[in-house]
């Protein structure tokens, strides 16, 4: 017990308690304002993309204060705008003051504004198509089933009537057992009452492609839990299949060989892909995705089930596999006597969606006003990539590009080069059927007068390799062809980029004939489209099997107009005479 002798002890003792009562109550008011300002940043970072100062900003907490990190996301996939607060403390009168110290990583929104987008467009040819597919999914197996099965699903506009509304789909299931011999997946799934709807409405595509003649012939889903428990103990890691099955419309019988049918399936199984590598995996740890396009391409196979050739586009399904771990598995190749009898486990097996889903595939006979399609552009892209022709460019954040020092000398002026001046003209000239008439001996010899900067190249595609048809339409500054499946090759012209404008397209269409499939897809890539009716009359015959006939001065003014057109292309500098 505390005993005062004097009264100024007991003044004294009681002015050291109304001092430590004033900074203890000081310290409260602090610490709720701290409180409330790591309260404010969470919310902030809850709302907002992780960043590199987050670790800067925990540090300076812990030394000289508080931080609360307010950001404001701009117009842009890279940028952040980060205005940092700092809270100082005084240990002599416990108030902080503030002082905004902001720091802008991006330009004005202005500068990445883009136009507004028509929302058929958005829907039909952006990557809305795939966020719509990624969200639009459902596991249909019930939850005491050994496998799953996730099915994804689409709604895009149709260019029929009767077709409106169509639904579109692909599934990716897991836990699987293959066997070769059977040309058969196995799996454990009990189907939920939404999965037998699903698999009661599924559509059929052309050719017996899709999902529900993939499932219908090559899926058993009854398989037993012993089955599956024993098949399992086959497990390599994790490994993918895609379970291919291709259509052979437009070629030859056994050829998959028409360059519109089959690059509408590689693109639509490129898409599928995609979408999966955009999708939460529910069994897997927070972050996982249900197909990872850095990890799981090396442990991606292609169970080829259709019985057709290989075909002049099959290295395109090379993109997104390792054949030198795992080889592409041609099981109707397989002889009756093979003696596969084994199993093979896989944790994911694919069924893409049919080459007649693609929205490029939708839009054929109708024009439409969508042009810089995302999806058009990704797909050029890697299609270049996988011939060496364009690499496809890593994307990094702005505020990671070099700037030019104070000193350094700037890019020196463009100079230009011999090929510049030249104008590159492919025709497409068929050598069996919709040939050209007077091509060679009057056409041309009036092009070549008239445009003395232009090399013109007469190719039947059929008579070189794909990679070289490739290679051929992506150095053409002007694009000529008939009506037909050769003109899928503007999916190859040279796009535009910083240094140059897109290319030019001549479409020559059977009298008679308003198919608009090309002319949409060359829009969509940002090309110039011009087209010329045929002057003669099909007379009840397929347009398959007839010659075109037109008159020189339609085509040469056709083509004329579409080489006008690349005199100031790039680094060109040439006047219309």
């Amino acid at each position: 017990m505390l005993r005062f002798k004097t009264p100024r002890d007991f003044i004294a003792a009681g002015t050291v308690i109304l001092v430590f009562v004033i900074l203890f109550t000081s310290h409260l008011r602090f610490r709720e304002q701290i409180n409330a300002s790591w309260l404010y940043s969470a919310n902030q970072k809850s709302q907002t993309a992780p960043s590199k100062s987050d670790a800067w900003i925990r540090t300076q907490a812990a030394t000289a204060g508080v931080i609360s990190n307010d950001r404001k996301a701009v117009n842009h996939a890279h940028e952040w705008t980060i205005t940092h607060t700092v809270l100082s403390v005084s240990t002599t009168t416990a108030t902080a003051t503030v002082t905004p110290t902001p720091t802008k990583l991006g330009l004005p929104p202005v500068y990445y504004a883009k136009p507004g987008e028509d929302a058929f467009c958005k829907h039909q040819y952006s990557t809305q198509y795939l966020y719509n597919l990624a969200s639009n999914r459902s596991q249909i197996c019930t939850p005491d089933s050994t496998s799953s099965l996730t099915c994804f699903t689409t709604n895009i506009q149709s260019e029929f009537e009767t077709r409106e509304g169509k639904v579109d789909i692909f599934c990716s299931a897991e836990n699987v057992a293959f066997s070769r011999k059977q040309k058969m997946f196995y799996m454990d799934c009990k189907l939920t009452e939404e999965g037998e709807n699903i698999f009661a409405h599924m559509e059929e595509y052309m050719f017996w492609t899709g999902p529900r003649h993939q499932f219908d012939e090559h899926f058993n889903l009854n398989a037993s839990v012993h089955f599956m428990q024993v098949a399992s103990e086959l497990r390599q890691g994790h490994e993918t299949a895609i379970a291919m099955r291709r259509e052979g419309a437009g070629s030859k019988p056994g050829c998959a060989c028409n360059t519109w049918h089959n690059l509408m399936e590689v693109w639509s199984y490129y898409m599928s892909m995609d979408v999966l590598s955009i999708t939460p995996d529910e069994h897997e740890p927070h972050g996982t995705t249900m197909f990872d396009m850095e990890k799981d391409v090396a442990n991606n196979q292609i169970i080829v089930l259709d019985k057709h050739e290989r075909g002049p586009y099959f290295d395109l399904y090379n993109l997104l596999s390792d054949t030198n771990k795992h080889p592409h598995m041609w099981v109707q190749n397989d002889l009756a006597n093979s003696t596969f009898e084994g199993l093979r486990w896989y944790d994911q097996v694919v069924v893409p969606l049919a080459g007649n889903t693609n929205p490029f595939w939708e839009g054929t006979w109708k024009s439409h006003p969508c042009a810089d399609s995302t999806l058009a552009k990704t797909f050029h892209r890697r299609v270049l990539d996988v011939f060496g022709l364009e690499k496809i460019p890593t994307l990094a954040p702005i505020t990671e590009q070099p700037v030019l020092a104070k000193t350094a000398t700037p890019p020196p002026w463009p100079e230009i080069q011999d090929l510049d001046t030249r104008i590159n003209v492919t025709i497409v000239d068929r050598k069996e059927t919709r040939k050209i008439a007077n091509l060679e001996d009057q056409f041309i010899p009036r092009i070549e007068a008239k445009y003395p900067q232009v090399d013109i190249t007469v190719i039947d595609f059929g008579s070189i390799p794909f990679r070289e048809q490739v290679e051929l339409a992506y150095f053409s500054d002007v694009f000529v062809g008939v009506h037909g499946a050769a003109m899928t090759h503007i999916m190859f012209l040279p796009t535009a980029s910083p240094t140059r404008p897109a290319s030019n397209v001549v479409e020559i269409t059977p009298r008679g004939i308003h198919h608009r499939g090309y002319r949409n897809l060359a829009q969509a890539l940002g090309h110039r489209y011009f087209t010329v009716d045929a002057d003669n009359d099909l007379n009840g015959a397929d347009f398959h099997d007839v010659d075109v006939v037109v008159s020189e001065e339609k085509f040469l003014d056709a083509v004329g107009t579409a080489i006008r057109a690349a005199l100031q292309k790039g680094m060109r500098d040439g006047s219309i005479e």
